[in-house]
This record gives C-alpha cells, sequence and structure tokens, in this order.
C-alpha cells in the first residue's frame, strides 16, 4: 500500500506547507497544493510514520477510510494499524524474462532498488504492548549520570538511567539562528517533549523556565519579606 499519497490528499495546504519548511524542501510556488504534494512525495526523507504525526485525529481517520484500513480507535491507535498495514501490503513478484534455448549469450537481470532513508533513528524503535491494535513504536534513550551536576535524592528513589517516549512534534522555528540554535515550538505532552528534547541536550541546559499551568484555580501568587520591603511574585 502506497501511504503517502493518501496522507498528502487529505493534509491542508498549512500542514503542507509546515512539512515543506521543517523539511527544508524547495518549492517554486508555495501558494500551489499539487506542487507541494509533487515536492513531498519525492523526498525520501519524508516517511508516511512522520508525515502522520501532522495531522490531527480526524484527519488521520479520514486516511484510514482512504486506505481502506478500520477507522475506530485514537490518533496513536490509527497511526499504529496504517503503518501495519502498509508494511504488510504484499510486493508484486518480478518475473524474469524466459531466455530461449539457442540463445548463448549471458542475460543479467537487473537488481530490485532498495530505497533508504536520510532519517536513521539512533537507537531502533522499541515495541509497546497497546490494547487495541497490538503493537506501536516508541523510542528509548538510555543514558549514563552526569558527574558534577546536583541530584534529588529520596529513600526508595529508583536508578533514573533511561526514558521511552513517542517522538515529538516540531510545530514552529522562530528567530534567526544564534550559535547553532533557532527557538522552537513543539506539540505535545510536556513530559514526552521533555524527554525527546534529553537525548540532544543532556548536561547542557542551565536553567529552565516553566509556566505555571493555565485555568487550574491554584494561587501561585507568594509574599516575600525583605529588609522592611515587601515583595510580591
Amino acid at each position: 500500500m502506497r501511504l503517502k499519497p493518501h496522507i498528502l490528499t487529505i493534509s491542508s495546504v498549512p500542514t503542507l506547507r509546515q512539512i515543506i519548511a521543517d523539511f527544508e524542501l524547495s518549492v517554486n510556488d508555495k501558494r500551489n497544493r499539487q506542487a507541494l504534494i509533487n515536492a513531498i512525495l519525492s523526498a525520501r526523507r519524508c516517511l508516511p510514520e512522520t508525515l502522520l504525526g501532522y495531522l490531527g485525529e480526524s484527519e488521520v481517520k479520514q486516511v484510514c477510510e482512504a486506505a481502506g484500513v478500520e477507522s475506530t480507535g485514537r490518533k496513536n491507535a490509527l497511526i499504529a494499524r496504517l503503518l501495519k498495514a502498509a508494511s504488510s501490503t504484499p510486493t508484486p513478484r518480478q518475473i524474469p524474462p524466459r531466455r530461449s534455448p539457442t540463445s548463448t549469450h549471458k542475460v543479467n537481470h537487473p537488481q530490485q532498488r532498495r530505497i533508504l532513508s536520510n532519517l536513521h533513528p539512533s537507537q531502533p524503535p522499541l515495541p509497546l504492548t497497546a490494547a487495541d491494535v497490538g503493537k506501536t513504536s516508541i523510542e528509548k534513550y538510555e543514558f549514563a549520570p552526569v558527574k558534577g551536576y546536583p541530584m534529588l535524592s529520596w529513600r526508595g528513589k529508583r536508578p533514573f538511567t533511561s526514558t521511552q517516549y513517542f517522538p515529538a512534534q516540531l510545530k514552529e522555528v522562530h528567530s534567526e539562528e544564534v550559535d547553532g540554535w533557532r527557538n522552537k515550538i513543539f506539540w505535545g505532552d510536556n513530559l514526552q517533549v521533555m524527554s525527546h528534547l534529553l537525548k540532544k541536550f543532556r548536561g547542557k541546559v542551565d536553567l529552565i523556565y516553566i509556566d505555571p499551568p493555565f485555568d487550574s484555580k491554584a494561587d501561585y501568587k507568594k509574599k516575600i519579606q525583605v529588609t522592611r520591603l515587601s515583595s510580591r511574585n
């Protein structure tokens, strides 16, 4: 099953433009929907499992319906089902040409082409049991303790030597590049995104600023007395 055309057909023009920007693909006319689709189709590094992450749950269900795959369930379950259906589709068998009995020359059959992606994960995906679709894939990152950094310790604390997470979805990139870095906005669960960033930035972060949760009905104000003056944060 060719899953990529179904994904791009369902994708909106803003989504297609975001994929073009994230993968730094060249397109002459970014207002032309078909030009955007053709550029992504021709890019081997734009894999179906990556493109599905740009779609919402309702759009993934539309892809399932277009591909003839059951469309009930949540987004991650649907993605796993689509990828499983695409990988289990048998490839057409190539029948070699028949040689004539009187022929004496050697016939060299062309070798089957192997498509290799430019995106090589640092570690193989780890299978995770799911409730309704069998197995899906998450990433696992193993690491050694960073020496010289303070750590919290308490009785019964388990050793933290690895973490598992779903690949984070990069939605926006802002500002000019400074020392190889540009500001990025990721979409997803906070814990999953932090685990994703841990692999690249472990031991390199000096300060983390976390906004208080929105609309939590909690009071985050604190009054501090400093030399006869009060400061309210």
